[in-house]
């Protein structure tokens, strides 16, 4: 947890390539937050090797958002996850 209660108000930023893609909500006193994709929002991605980073950050109204942690995938790795399961 990041604040000081316990839990923590995170959202995630989605990035490839160096580019800002999309920013989720803010889901609000939580240790374990569902995000949801908005289909509308496509992200390019140029080769099946291309890294999208998932950046999570704690919000925090006062002074600077802490960042919680990062993930990385590429479409490649994604394939063959579902070709697995």
């Amino acid at each position: 947890s990041s604040d000081f209660n316990g839990y923590s108000d995170p959202f995630v930023i989605v990035e490839s390539g160096g580019t800002f893609h999309n920013k989720s909500e803010v889901r609000e006193k939580t240790l374990n937050p569902i995000w949801e994709w908005n289909p509308g929002k496509n992200i390019l991605v140029t080769s099946p090797y291309q890294r999208i980073r998932f950046i999570v950050y704690d919000y925090d109204a006062v002074s600077r958002n802490d960042k919680i942690g990062t993930g990385e995938v590429t479409l490649i790795n994604l394939a063959k996850a579902a070709s697995n399961s």
